[in-house]
C-alpha cells in the first residue's frame, strides 16, 4: 500500500494564526512564510455537470494572473477510475475548456449542449506556505488556507491545513499532526473545502 505524502486537516479559522506561533510549525525553516491573496471561483453548469462526474473547475486571480485548475478525484472514464489534476494560464477570469490539453479532463469540464458554465462559489481565499526541514533530508511544506465566501454565499469561514512531505519518511506528517492537536484542536479532512462546499 502507497504511504500517504498529504495530509489535510482542518482548525477553526480562530486559531489560524496561533498555529503559525507553534514551535512545531515555526521551525526549523530555512526561509520566511510565504502569504499570498487570492481570488476564487468555482464553475460549473447550471444542472451541476461537474460536481456528478467529481470534477471541479476553478480560476484563481492573483493580481492581474489568472490560473484555470481542474480536479478529477475517483472519476471512471471511458472503464478507467482517474485521478488528475491540470492548470494552465487564462488570459481573462472565465473558463475555458479548449485551453486544457488533457483530452479526458477537457471532456469533463465541456457542458453539454445548450448548458454553459457560470460562477457558483467566490472565495476570498489566503494562503500561507512554510518549507520545514526538521531534519537533514526532511522536508515538509505546511500550507494553510483560510477563507470566506465572496458573494454572501452560506458557506462558513474555513481554515484548511495541508501537510506534504517533500523529503522523508511519512511518519514526520502524523508527528507533525500530533504536534499540532496538542495545542490546537484539529479534524483530519476526507476531502478538500471545495468538494464538500459546491
Amino acid at each position: 500500500m502507497a504511504q500517504p505524502t498529504t495530509l489535510r486537516l482542518e482548525i477553526s479559522p480562530e486559531d489560524s494564526a496561533r498555529l503559525l506561533r507553534l514551535a512545531a510549525v515555526a521551525g526549523p525553516s530555512p526561509r520566511r512564510p510565504t502569504t499570498r491573496r487570492l481570488a476564487v471561483t468555482y464553475f460549473d453548469t447550471p444542472d451541476r455537470q461537474l460536481r456528478s462526474a467529481g470534477v471541479v473547475l476553478e480560476i484563481r486571480r492573483s493580481g492581474r494572473r489568472h490560473v484555470q485548475i481542474v480536479r478529477v478525484a475517483g472519476t471512471m472514464v471511458d472503464g478507467e477510475r482517474i485521478n488528475r489534476d491540470w492548470e494552465n494560464p487564462l488570459a481573462t477570469a472565465e473558463p475555458d475548456p479548449s485551453a486544457v490539453d488533457d483530452i479526458d479532463l477537457r471532456r469533463l469540464i465541456t457542458p453539454l449542449p445548450g448548458l454553459r458554465l457560470e460562477p457558483v462559489l467566490r472565495l476570498d481565499l489566503r494562503r500561507i506556505s512554510r518549507r520545514l526541514m526538521p531534519a537533514e533530508d526532511q522536508e515538509i511544506l505546511v500550507t494553510v488556507h483560510t477563507g470566506e465566501a465572496e458573494d454572501g454565499t452560506a458557506v462558513p469561514a474555513f481554515c484548511e491545513v495541508v501537510l506534504t512531505l517533500r523529503a522523508g519518511p511519512p511518519v514526520l506528517l502524523f508527528d507533525l499532526a500530533r504536534a499540532i492537536h496538542t495545542e490546537i484542536p484539529l479534524r483530519v479532512a476526507t476531502e478538500p473545502f471545495e468538494r464538500r462546499a459546491l
